[in-house]
C-alpha cells in the first residue's frame, strides 16, 4: 500500500497498513523478497528517509494514532520512539523544515529527527477528517489527502514554518471520493525535470488555494 523510494534511489520499499515489509531492487529492476521486521514492532505502515539516509518507520492502521520510531533496514529491527501519536500513518521528509512530516486522523504533525523525535509543530484540522498520505514541494506547500474526499492544502513558508502557524493558508476542496494519497513533489520518487504542464498545474493549484480558501482561525485547533 505505501511505497517510498531509499536515499539513493536503487531500492522500493513498500509496506502494508501495517504489515510486513518487502524490498524490490530497481537498479536493475528485480523480484521483491520480504525483510522480516523485529523489535520494538513486527509490523510497519509508512518509511521515510532523513537527509542523512536515516529511516523511519510509522505503524497505524487506517484511521491513524501508532507509533513512530526507526528502523534498521539492514536487519528489518524497529526501535518505537513515540506512542500512541494520532498522525503516525503516512509519512515523507519535508527538506524546507528538515521535518518529518505525519499524516493520520485529523491531525499533520511535524517531528525534529532528533533522538527524542520531539514533536515541532502539530494541527488538528477538521474532524471528519481522515488523513492517510501527503507530500510537500520543499518550498513550504504541502497537499495531503482525505480518505473522506477533500484534498488538503498549506502554505506555511512564512512566519515560524510550522504547520500550526494561525497564520497559515489553509484549503481543503473536494477532489475526489475515496481520495489515498499524493505523489512526490520534490525529492525521492518525483519528477527530477517536471514537465511544464505539470509545473502549471501545481502552481495554479497553490494559487488558487491560496487566493480563495482562507482559512478561518476559530474553525481549527492549532498549536501554539
Amino acid at each position: 500500500f505505501h511505497l517510498s523510494l531509499d536515499s539513493g534511489g536503487a531500492k522500493l520499499y513498500s509496506t502494508n497498513i501495517p504489515g510486513d515489509l518487502a524490498i524490490v531492487p530497481l537498479t536493475p529492476f528485480g523480484i521483491g523478497t520480504q525483510l522480516i521486521i523485529s523489535g520494538s514492532t513486527s509490523s510497519i505502515t509508512s518509511i521515510a528517509f532523513d537527509n542523512s539516509g536515516n529511516a523511519y518507520f510509522t505503524d497505524s492502521g487506517p484511521g491513524g494514532t501508532g507509533d513512530v520510531g526507526r528502523i534498521d533496514l539492514n536487519t528489518g529491527v524497529t526501535t518505537t520512539v513515540l506512542t500512541n501519536v494520532p498522525a503516525a500513518h503516512g509519512m515523507v521528509f519535508d527538506s524546507f523544515t528538515n521535518t518529518l512530516m505525519l499524516f493520520g486522523s485529523n491531525h499533520i504533525t511535524q517531528l525534529n529527527t532528533d533522538p527524542g523525535l520531539t514533536t515541532f509543530s502539530d494541527v488538528a484540522l477538521s474532524p471528519s477528517f481522515h488523513l492517510d498520505q501527503g507530500g510537500s514541494d520543499g518550498k513550504g506547500h504541502l497537499l495531503a489527502a482525505d480518505n473522506g474526499g477533500n484534498l488538503v492544502f498549506m502554505d506555511y513558508s512564512l512566519g515560524t514554518h510550522k504547520v500550526g502557524n494561525v497564520g497559515n493558508v489553509v484549503a481543503s476542496p473536494f477532489l475526489a471520493s475515496n481520495l489515498d494519497d499524493v505523489a512526490p513533489l520534490v525529492g525521492l520518487g518525483s519528477p527530477s525535470t517536471p514537465e511544464p504542464g505539470v509545473v502549471g498545474l501545481i502552481g495554479g493549484l497553490f494559487s488558487a488555494a491560496a487566493l480563495a480558501f482562507r482559512r478561518r482561525s476559530r474553525a481549527w485547533n492549532f498549536d501554539k
